[in-house]
């Protein structure tokens, strides 16, 4: 927490790193209330900012219930259908101090009640996504093919829970790799086999906000 002056820092608290941020907030939030509680600073004068790992329905209420100020981002899959639609060509272009900068801000409905959101596409944020996107599949794919030998050996008998599992670790390990990769299982002459569907690299407008 800092001092929105100076940038002085008020208090901190370092988290256990096996906790997730959606499910740290609570506490987190508590903690700094109790704080205000003790000072002269009245809790609207305080703004959170939070990245999108805290942002949940739960999350929100608690927020409005404790009457301070707070600015969110938002995973992809919550942004209201209406941006989320956009193209990025028809968005405003910024400044010329920000080049490749499209950004709007429009009141949506989020989590229930009407917000003011922003909506922001950086073309350099998208070279950066395209490089992180193309360095997983790079990664990857070399895992899949070792599967596939594996599985087509003469006396495989990988379980199936266990194969399914290692392909979604191997998914989740970046984002936009399972919408990537379509695959599916199939059993052949007894045996399973890995096949893998064409995929299509993401437009900006899937991945880039």
């Amino acid at each position: 927490m800092r001092d929105g002056d100076n940038g002085l820092s008020l208090c901190h608290h370092v988290d256990a790193g096996n906790v997730a941020d959606v499910q740290e907030l609570t506490k987190a939030l508590e903690r700094i209330l109790q704080m205000l509680d003790r000072s002269p600073m009245e809790g609207s004068t305080v703004t959170f900012v939070f990245d999108k790992g805290t942002a949940a329905l739960d999350n929100t209420l608690l927020l409005e219930q404790a009457g301070v100020g707070w600015i969110s981002a938002l995973p992809w899959n919550q942004a209201p259908a209406e941006f989320r639609e956009r193209e990025v060509e028809k968005l405003p272009l910024g400044s010329s101090e920000q080049p490749g900068v499209h950004a709007v801000a429009e009141p949506a409905l989020v989590h229930g009640q009407e917000y003011l959101c922003v909506l922001k596409y950086s073309a350099a944020f998208a070279r950066e996504q395209l490089h992180s996107l193309t360095t997983s599949l790079t990664k990857v794919l070399p895992s899949w093919r070792r599967l596939s030998r594996d599985l087509a050996k003469p006396g495989c008998r990988s379980p199936e829970t266990q194969i399914r599992h290692q392909i979604q670790r191997w998914l989740s390990s970046s984002a936009f790799l399972e919408d990537l990769i379509p695959w599916q299982l199939d059993s052949q002459n007894g045996r399973l086999a890995v096949r893998l569907q064409p995929w299509r690299l993401p437009k900006p407008a899937d991945a880039c906000y």
